[in-house]
């Protein structure tokens, strides 16, 4: 996988989670498979025992990993098969093009400092209160 792929799936997670927010099993999985597929290099799927991914991902029960294995499938950021206990799991390479990608990034450069702006102010007026 390249690292163009890599970025642009990134991207796309992100954009997703700040429209719709994942569930903290589903960020904490797609984190976890990006990480192996960064650090393995890996261009086809990656296999993986749900024991492991349990105990990495320090989920107890097979019910949440399930769920977040849904929600990523439902929104188009892995694919997923399981074989013998294992599991399969490919990054989807969204087809958005480099101009969406450019604003992307340019969303989450802004808004990061827009949120520590407006957090501030909203802390501050509610110590003002507080301490009426």
């Amino acid at each position: 996988m390249s690292s163009e792929e890599i970025d642009s799936i990134e991207k796309n997670f992100m954009l997703q989670n700040f429209t719709r927010p994942f569930k903290p099993s589903a960020y904490k999985l797609f984190n976890y498979i990006l990480y192996v597929a960064k650090t393995t290099g890996m261009s086809g799927p990656i296999v993986i025992s749900w024991r492991r991914l349990l105990r990495s991902l320090q989920i107890s029960s097979a019910g949440t990993l399930s769920a977040a294995i849904q929600e990523l499938v439902e929104r188009q950021i892995i694919v997923y098969a399981i074989s013998k206990k294992r599991a399969s799991f490919s990054l989807v390479v969204p087809d958005l093009p480099n101009e969406v990608l450019t604003e992307i990034e340019e969303l989450f450069a802004n808004n990061g400092d827009v949120d520590r702006i407006n957090n501030r102010s909203n802390n501050r007026s509610d110590n003002r209160s507080n301490n009426r």
